[in-house]
């Protein structure tokens, strides 16, 4: 089952049509994570092994949480930019 972890940003409404379509949805608003920095969301995604949607442009300032730091054996970290779809 597809697992997906929805952004502060992200409205009710699509969190709502994915539990319809029986996807395992979870927001950062419920979780108590809706004030967490990028590191804390994309961290408690990678744990779940969850598909993190956001709408923030600038989720994840490379500067700041490198890409390297993330990825394990584990699981691999994927973006697609802002625009692209």
């Amino acid at each position: 089952m597809l697992q997906v972890l929805l952004d502060q940003m992200i409205d009710n409404d699509v969190a709502k049509a994915l539990r319809q379509r029986h996807i395992d949805v979870l927001r950062t608003c419920d979780i108590g994570l809706n004030r967490a920095n990028d590191a804390e969301v994309l961290n408690k995604a990678k744990e779940e092994k969850r598909v993190l949607i956001t709408l923030d442009e600038h989720f994840g300032d490379w500067a700041i949480l490198p890409l390297d730091k993330l990825s394990d054996s584990q699981g691999e970290c994927f973006f697609l930019p802002s625009g692209s779809c």
